[in-house]
């Protein structure tokens, strides 16, 4: 019997992060205050921001909440991805996962 690998599922994982940090940072840069989303309300159809209607709504729900904290996010999860890339210990991904919200909640208050 073939011993299984599990680094596969943890580059999988990997993968999966990365894209959902690009995409988010793709949202945050193309940002437009006048996009429709929850804090403004538009009769326009046409949507400025890269990431269509979803990342128009998840761009300004995160600067609404965050401000430019929101910025952190994306780093925070490209330092998770690049953990499961190079197969590190779960206590790096603990580590990240932990100083997230407080790194965020600084940045916000700063």
């Amino acid at each position: 019997m073939k011993a299984k690998n599990t680094t596969e599922g943890l580059e999988l994982y990997g993968v999966a992060w990365f894209a959902v940090a690009v995409f988010l940072l793709i949202c945050l840069f193309s940002y437009h205050p006048l996009d429709p989303s929850w804090t403004v309300a538009t009769t326009r159809n046409t949507v400025h921001n890269w990431g269509g209607p979803v990342g128009s709504y998840l761009a300004d729900a995160l600067f609404f909440a965050v401000g430019g904290g929101a910025f952190l996010i994306p780093l925070f999860l490209f330092g998770l991805s690049f953990s499961f890339f190079m197969g590190r210990a779960a206590v790096s991904r603990v580590w990240i996962l932990t100083f997230l919200p407080i790194a965020v909640i600084l940045a916000a208050a700063g």
